[in-house]
């Protein structure tokens, strides 16, 4: 897994600022390692509760890009994993499509304050390096000021304007029984 895979899957789900802001949460969360287990979020770790216990795959609960919490969303981990074992969740968490799609669920309903390292800013570290892999996943250049293109030749005043029609007159002239025009000859 790379910047550029998980800029990739990021394009799929958000727009491109919010494309950006997640990119950098994954650097911050997991340095854009999918496998990587959180070092932190650990049996035994200084945030650890007894009940979340049954929730741990190998020690750790919190895997994939951007580090689901796997005791905070095991109901719904459970659901679309068909699977109540932790470590089946972890095997769909390391998958960047999977962790990407989850991460936009968690999104939806929790805000960016979901993510600690958006809470304590250290995602913006990565946020110059999540906008160009976004920008190139996107196939896009970065965006500049918006500047209208010029009419040329310009054009008089009046042209390609309609008159304005009182209602019941257009409604009059559309029911007007016109013979269609024929083609001319030899014209297909």
């Amino acid at each position: 897994m790379s910047l550029a895979d998980c800029a990739a899957q990021a394009v799929l789900q958000w727009p491109r600022d919010t494309a950006i802001t997640m990119v950098a949460i994954a650097g911050a969360e997991s340095g854009w390692i999918n496998g990587r287990p959180s070092t932190v979020d650990v049996v035994g770790g200084p945030g650890d509760r007894p009940e979340w216990r049954a929730y741990a795959c190998d020690g750790v609960y919190s895997w994939g890009l951007y580090q689901v919490h796997m005791p905070s969303h095991h109901a719904r981990l459970q659901e679309v994993t068909w699977s109540d074992l932790p470590c089946v969740w972890r095997d769909h968490l390391i998958d960047p499509g999977f962790a990407t799609v989850m991460a936009a669920e968690i999104l939806s309903g929790q805000g960016l304050s979901a993510w600690s390292v958006y809470n304590n800013g250290s995602y913006r570290a990565y946020i110059d390096q999540a906008t160009a892999a976004v920008d190139e996943a996107l196939g896009a250049q970065p965006p500049g000021p918006y500047i209208e293109p010029p009419i040329w030749p310009p054009l008089p005043a009046g042209f390609l304007t309609l008159p304005l029609v009182p209602p019941s007159a257009a409604m009059r002239l559309a029911s007007l029984d016109v013979a269609p025009v024929e083609p001319p000859p030899g014209y297909h």
